[in-house]
């Protein structure tokens, strides 16, 4: 198998951030912030002091091996705003778990408000897994295991928490625009209102409770409210709008104080998603890891006609935090791209 030598793949990892890490199209309006992503890609950058894509895939190749089980967190519920979902993040969640399964043998795992699993579900079938119950799966090629996290208090999330690592011995905790609390254990929308704590299961103790027992833990958000940015928290309260003081009476910012292992900032979680799976086809060789256009393409559209909604536009189209379609397609097509470049060799002779 073509390896790509060490000093290339630190380039190549430079590439795929900058390529996640472009706003392409975003709509303006209260929550445009053209610097937000490229302000706190810096701060990450300056804690982790590596291309975050490649670092996290590093960690992901190092410490993950066949027959593993993987939990991915991904999905935003509201019962008002979004009772199916939003668009970024289960897509994205999605397509991660069809690129661990098939180039590292594991077998993914969700965990989503008992209103989500369908979507999920669906979302896992859209790209090639079938969902199924954990003991028929992991006698089967190409499955996903999505199971219901209760929506409740933090105490009981904490139990629930235990009992679903405790049962299932992940080696591996990854996030995607997931929601993380602030320090008032309340969660927030990016325009700085309460996200109704008490409508959402709090999977951001299973992160916590992951790291205290040394399972590696990966984030992945575009806002700063999401699981992973309490590793630069203060930071982030400082950049982002609705920072420091929110608008809900706990007036304490929106800002998550989860930490993660690694942390991949992106214009949009699907996107950063994606430069993780391009990250892992170079390091494993395998490019497959890396998925196309047309995958993206159909679960993006799969997701929409179940109705869920783009977060910026409440619109239940295949778009995503307010971009065009062709948008996520071309990141992917990039990031695809860029992947195969990676092997290819030309030695002019002049």
């Amino acid at each position: 198998m073509t390896t790509i030598p060490a000093q290339d793949l630190e380039q190549y990892g430079e590439i795929i951030d900058r390529l996640v890490t472009t706003p392409i199209g975003r709509s303006r309006g209260n929550l445009f912030q053209p610097m937000k992503i490229v302000n706190m890609y810096d701060a990450a950058r300056a804690k982790f002091g590596r291309p975050l894509c490649l670092m996290a895939a590093e960690m992901i190749h190092e410490r993950v091996k066949p027959g593993d089980n993987v939990l991915i967190l991904t999905g935003s519920y509201h019962p008002l705003h979004f009772p199916v979902g939003e668009m970024d993040g289960p897509p994205g969640g999605a397509s991660l778990a069809l690129s661990l399964s098939t180039g590292l043998g594991v077998q993914p795992f969700f965990a989503n408000e008992p209103p989500l699993v369908k979507l999920m579900e669906e979302a896992c079938k859209a790209v090639g897994l079938l969902p199924m119950p954990y003991d028929q799966a992991i006698q089967r090629d190409h499955t996903a295991v999505v199971v219901s996290f209760p929506i409740t208090d933090h105490e009981e999330s904490k139990r629930a928490a235990q009992e679903l690592l405790d049962t299932y011995n992940f080696s591996c905790v990854l996030t995607s625009e997931r929601l993380g609390r602030n320090r008032q254990g309340r969660y927030h929308s990016a325009g700085g209102t309460e996200r109704e704590t008490q409508d959402r299961c709090k999977v951001d103790h299973i992160v916590d409770l992951a790291r205290e027992r040394g399972i590696l833990t990966v984030g992945v958000g575009d806002g700063g409210n999401e699981i992973g940015f309490g590793s630069i928290f203060e930071e982030t309260r400082k950049i982002v709008n609705w920072g420091e003081e929110c608008r809900c009476p706990c007036n304490d910012g929106i800002v998550s104080i989860v930490e993660t292992d690694a942390l991949i900032v992106a214009a949009t979680s699907n996107w950063g998603v994606a430069g993780l799976e391009a990250a892992l086809a170079m390091l494993t060789g395998n490019q497959d890891m890396m998925h196309d256009r047309d995958t993206e393409q159909r679960v993006l559209h799969r997701l929409a006609d179940m109705g869920c909604a783009d977060g910026a536009t409440l619109m239940t189209t295949p778009t995503c935090d307010g971009t065009p379609e062709s948008a996520s397609l071309d990141i992917v097509d990039l990031l695809k791209g860029t992947v195969g470049q990676a092997f290819r060799t030309f030695n002019r002779r002049f």
